[in-house]
Order: C-alpha cells, then structure tokens, then sequence
C-alpha cells in the first residue's frame, strides 16, 4: 500500500500558503494610505500599529481550518501505514476528543501567536525606521503595507538594502539576491530618485513575504501531518483499537539538505515504543517537527517516522 502522507503534504502546502496570503492581504487593507498617514501624525508607531489589532483572529479565521482539515485527513490516513497486528478494531478519528481538541487548540495558537509577534515587531521597525529617516507619513505607510508578513530579521536585511540603494551600493544591493538589472544599471548612471529606492525596497519586501509564507506552509503542512499522525495512534491507544506495543523508528532524507544532527538521530535510538521521545543532539521530539521542539530542529525539517509493532 502507498504512503498517503507526500500526497497529504503535496495537497495542503499550497492551501496553507493560500490561507496565509489571504490573512496577509486582508491586513493590508485595513487601513486606506489616508488613514495611515493620519494615524501616524496623530498617534505616531502607535496609531500606526493599531491597525494590526486584528492579526491574530484574521490569521486564525484562515490559517486553523486548513490546519485541521491536514490534521484530520492525516490522522485518518494512519490506517495505510500502520503495520500488520497494530489495529484490532475500526475508529473514525475526530479532532472532538478531548486530548486531540486540546493539543490541536495548543499547536494551533502557537503558531499564531509566533507568526503574528514576528509580523508586529517586523512592521513596528519598518514605521520607526521611516520616521528616524524623516520621510513623509504617506511612504511610511507604504512601508507599513509591504512589511507585513516579514520577520525582524528580514527587516533589518531590508533596511540595509535602502541603506545601499541611497549610498548607489550597487555591489551590496546585489548581493542580496533581491535586486532588479534596470535598478543597478540605475545606480551605476548616477543614482536612484527616492521614489525609484521606496518602490525597489517595498518590491523587495513582498519578496521576502512570499519567501517566508513558502517556509510556513511547507513546515506546517508537514507538522500539520505529522501530528495528526500521531493523534490518531494516540486517540486509537486510548480506545483500546491499537496495540500498546506499537513503537517508532526516525526517517530521514538521504540528500544534502538533512541537517546533520538529524542524521544522528537513527543510532541514537533505533526502534522505541511510541510513547517515547525520540532524543536528538537538540533535544527530544516525540516526532519529526514536533511543536515542542526548538525552530532550529524542526523547520524545514522533511524527516518521518516508521511506524512498528514490537516485540510482545
């Protein structure tokens, strides 16, 4: 039988990132430029941000459905995989069984939490930075729009960008890998008018938006999957239908993107009943992009478990 779970994962990636661009474009239209502009004179970083009030409903309105719809179709898959002996009676797994309802509600609040955190300090340094460099309230709005969806991170590599662009750094702005020939061709002629720097720096934005709305949905996707795994095997142990010697064996992609430390962690612990964390040179993880373990050792992780019946 076919591993469901590249399909699953194939199938939601795409939904999730469309969920995220649709919280993303709802944001920015809160707010007309005038209303921006006002705000920013009247009430300053704060008037400003106080249109982000709603990001954290508006990203859960969008983001949990497609969530859970992922958890639940992956747990309902887990009967594909499961090897012979495991299951000795039927169940429809469901997200209204308490321990599933509370640890889906958990992961998913999380993760909004994190991403809208991020947002918020990511456009507050995009508005402060523009009022530090005196430019008019109606660009900082701009620059309040093409922010949102960033990391800080990102923000600060983008305000090293402007710095560049309005020093006619023509070999920094291209090491970015965010630039445009025209531009640079532009600076070496003799420079940018402010109004060329405002729109490469906000096109630059919506680049890295996009990039970081692809590494959500591609991590959440397979997260998503990954625990809707493991809470159907937890929710069929509980009703007696799984055996209680099921145990789990750590996959990973045998290429060059696999972090080393996850390459550790086969021999680390071989085959473990199901119940058991994994432990990884950063950390235990009851799975591959387990919500409990640290950014550094599950995003972009593409590694999976093997499901196994031990020895009785």
């Amino acid at each position: 039988m076919a591993d469901p779970y590249p399909q699953l994962a194939a199938t939601f990636e795409p939904l999730i990132a469309d969920a995220l661009n649709r919280a993303w474009d709802k944001l920015r239209k809160t707010g007309s430029l005038d209303q921006l502009s006002e705000a920013l004179q009247s009430d300053g970083v704060g008037g400003v941000l106080a249109y982000l009030r709603d990001i954290e409903p508006t990203l859960a309105a969008e983001l949990v459905p497609v969530l859970e719809d992922a958890i639940i179709a992956s747990g309902r898959a887990v009967v594909e995989i499961l090897p012979a002996g495991a299951q000795s009676g039927a169940f429809n797994f469901t997200l209204t069984q308490p321990q599933a309802a509370a640890y889906v509600r958990q992961y998913t609040f999380e993760l909004i939490r994190e991403i809208s955190t991020e947002t918020v300090e990511a456009v507050r340094m995009a508005v402060q930075s523009g009022i530090l460099a005196g430019r008019n309230p109606r660009s900082i709005a701009r620059d309040f729009r093409a922010s949102i969806g960033l990391t800080r991170a990102r923000e600060e590599t983008i305000q090293r960008y402007r710095a560049a662009l309005e020093a006619g750094d023509a070999a920094y702005a291209a090491s970015l890998s965010i630039n445009d020939k025209r531009m640079l061709d532009a600076i070496q002629r003799g420079g940018l008018r402010q109004k060329q720097i405002d729109d490469y720096v906000n096109r630059a934005r919506l680049r890295y938006v996009a990039q970081r709305t692809e590494v959500i949905a591609r991590t959440e996707s397979l997260r998503a999957i990954s625990i809707g795994q493991d809470q159907s095997i937890q929710q069929g142990q509980l009703l007696g239908v799984m055996s209680d010697r099921l145990g789990k064996e750590w996959l990973y992609r045998q290429d060059s993107r696999t972090r080393d430390t996850h390459r550790e962690i086969p021999g680390m612990n071989g085959q473990i009943p199901y119940n058991q964390p994994f432990q990884t040179p950063l950390g235990p993880l009851m799975f591959p992009r387990d919500p409990a373990g640290t950014a550094a050792n599950t995003i972009q992780c593409r590694c999976r478990m093997k499901i196994v019946l031990l020895p009785g």
